[in-house]
């Protein structure tokens, strides 16, 4: 019970007693007044459930459940829908655990909640694409993409120059009039 109340206070989560490790046994042990008395294989599931439900219980925390998976899910989604990156995504479902007092499933659970909006994201975004652009703009795009010269010009477009002066205004012209085309096709 010491060592899983030690790793919950500390982790948010709860780890199977062969993940314990001895220095942690041998310190509750010596905290108990106790010698060499537990064995992780002697850690029975039934006991394990019933200190988990009271170091909760004792921390006001929520378990990680069905509906706290959906909660992360529909969080995940969201941020997929801002385009974030699947580590920040994580690290937002990671501290909404904490916030909330849920208790911090496994990476696993993470990687698999993220993975899963970005990939509900992408689709979506793929139908939605194939729903509403042309021929026109999908040859567009590519000309964009298989055309070497424009993906150097690409760095120019990034940083229009801001100067007023006449050499920068014709340098942003340029610009400007080599993408004016594919603009007018794709803007729709």
């Amino acid at each position: 019970f010491l060592i899983q109340r030690a790793y919950f206070q500390l982790k948010g989560r709860f780890f199977k007693p062969d993940q314990f490790r001895q220095v942690d046994i041998r310190e509750a042990e010596k905290a108990l007044g106790l010698k060499a008395s537990f064995h992780p294989d002697d850690y029975n599931e039934k006991t394990m459930y019933v200190h988990r439900n009271i170091i909760r219980s004792l921390y006001d925390w929520k378990p990680f459940d069905d509906d706290t998976h959906s909660n992360l899910s529909y969080l995940a989604s969201i941020h997929s829908k801002e385009q974030q990156d699947s580590e920040d995504i994580l690290f937002a479902l990671l501290e909404y655990c904490w916030r909330n007092k849920i208790e911090i499933p496994a990476y696993a659970n993470f990687e698999k909640i993220v993975l899963n909006a970005n990939e509900k994201f992408l689709n979506s975004t793929k139908e939605k694409l194939a729903q509403n652009i042309t021929e026109d703009q999908k040859h567009a795009l590519f000309e964009l993409i298989d055309n070497p010269e424009i993906a150097i010009k690409f760095s120019k477009i990034k940083r229009v120059q801001q100067g007023i002066n006449q050499k920068t205004l014709c340098e942003n012209a340029e610009v400007l009039a080599l993408f004016k085309k594919t603009f007018i096709t794709i803007v729709p």
